[in-house]
């Protein structure tokens, strides 16, 4: 076996744009011995992937790279109970709502605040406007 459980690894694959993520070996596929099980690599998601479609990497210099694709500080991060994306799925927004909730969680912490205000509002404004169309 090329890898064992806990090892870092990374996806040299191009399926499903995971190709250059790094996640940790979680397990290996009962009854297929290369088949390697990795998580780490999309939300709590944890993907099978053949020996030659990873290979060991150093997790260090990656790990604020996932941190800024899944769970950004802008949008409270990963141990924030109140993540805007938990947030969202949790209370069942679509797309529009969702988005005007996300970018009033994040006002003011990528410097703009005004301008994440007024994307709030025109998400908000444009599903209200739906509404109305539909009646």
């Amino acid at each position: 076996m090329k890898f064992k459980i806990g090892d870092h690894v990374r996806v040299t694959d191009l399926r499903d744009g995971l190709c250059d993520r790094v996640g940790v070996v979680s397990g290996f596929h009962p009854g297929q011995h290369h088949t390697v099980e990795v998580s780490g690599l999309h939300r709590d998601m944890r993907f099978l992937f053949s020996q030659d479609q990873l290979t060991l990497a150093d997790a260090q210099p990656h790990a604020a790279v996932g941190d800024a694709v899944n769970h950004p500080a802008h949008y409270g991060g990963q141990e924030d109970t109140y993540e805007a994306i938990k947030v969202i799925e949790a209370w069942g927004l679509g797309f529009h709502l969702g988005n005007t909730i996300k970018y009033i969680a994040r006002a003011d912490k990528k410097g703009n605040m005004l301008e994440d205000l007024r994307k709030a509002r025109w998400y908000l404004d444009r599903f209200i406007a739906w509404l109305e169309a539909k009646k």
